[in-house]
This record gives C-alpha cells, sequence and structure tokens, in this order.
C-alpha cells in the first residue's frame, strides 16, 4: 500500500528528472542536418524489488550530459540511489496472525556535477569543475567539490584516448 505508493512517487520523478535532463536543450536545426552530435546525453534507470519474509527495494538513476565544441567539452553529471528494507514479523496467538512491518533506509546517496575542458593546443588543455554530493551513511551531509587545472593528451584515436591532468581541489 504505502510503501508501493512511495516507491511508484520515486520512479515518477526519477522519470521525470531523467526525461529533462536527457532532452538536448540549444540544439539548433542546422547541427542536426550537418550531422555533428554537439549534444549527447546517456541515462540510466534501474529498479529492483525483492519480496518474502522481508522486502526491500533499491532505485537508481545516472544521467550524463555531454555539450562539445570544437575545442572545448562541457560534462554535466547527475545521479541518485535509494535503498530500503521492510522487515514483515509475523507473530501467532490463539490462531490469530498479527502481521509488523517495519521499514528502514538502508542507502541513499546523489550527486550533480560538472566540468568544463578547454583545449589550448591539440595535445594541452585546461579545466574548471564544481560539484556536489549527499551520501549521509557514509556521514556526508552536503560536500562541494571546486577543482581547476591543466592536462596532456598523450594519444587520442578511435578505440583509445590516454590523458594526464594536474589540478588543485578544493573540498567543503
Amino acid at each position: 500500500g504505502r510503501k508501493m505508493r512511495h516507491l511508484c512517487t520515486l520512479a515518477r520523478v526519477a522519470i521525470a528528472a531523467t526525461v529533462l535532463v536527457s532532452i538536448p536543450f540549444g540544439m539548433s536545426l542546422a547541427e542536426e542536418e550537418e550531422g555533428k552530435k554537439k549534444w549527447t546525453d546517456t541515462a540510466e534507470f534501474s529498479y529492483v524489488a525483492t519480496g518474502g519474509n522481508s522486502e526491500s527495494s533499491s532505485l537508481g538513476l545516472k544521467n550524463t550530459t555531454i555539450r562539445n565544441w570544437e575545442k572545448a567539452v562541457l560534462t554535466i553529471r547527475l545521479g541518485g540511489f535509494r535503498a530500503e528494507n521492510t522487515k514483515v514479523t509475523r507473530v501467532a496467538v490463539n490462531e490469530v496472525v498479527t502481521e509488523t512491518e517495519t521499514t528502514e533506509k538502508t542507502a541513499e546517496a546523489y550527486y550533480l556535477n560538472g566540468r568544463y575542458d578547454r583545449n589550448i593546443t591539440d595535445k594541452f588543455y585546461w579545466y574548471a569543475g564544481l560539484g556536489w554530493s549527499r551520501n549521509r551513511f557514509a556521514g556526508i551531509e552536503n560536500r562541494t567539490i571546486a577543482d581547476v587545472g591543466v592536462g596532456n593528451i598523450w594519444w587520442d584515436r578511435d578505440d583509445l584516448m590516454f590523458k594526464t591532468s594536474y589540478g588543485l581541489t578544493y573540498t567543503d
């Protein structure tokens, strides 16, 4: 009853967020006609439910949106995961069975981050990023991370890319 309504609401919110983030905002018809993939998006949604003497369910969402320019890339990632477990206790007294359910959240984590990379030359680039995460089960209420740096592109082929980055990171 109540638990299923709660999970259905969470699923609807996750699907709506995925659809909204997945829309390649800002893409012009000229870009589509040229066949260039300036905007790309990858979304993942998962839901798992089990039952028996105890019930458990988990809901997950990941989304990556990328905007490519000739010399730059903007990457935005968001995601979340939530799991809960319901223990069902049955007690029989005088042929009357009483059933009690106890539900507790067993995991919950969310994140949102973005990074902008800009080529200085074909083999050298700079970047800046900003991110936020929450994982109360790991003791993280709100974590903000900002980073800046430079990097080298050693190999960039269709089947392999190897790069190194050198940067500074601030975490609050």
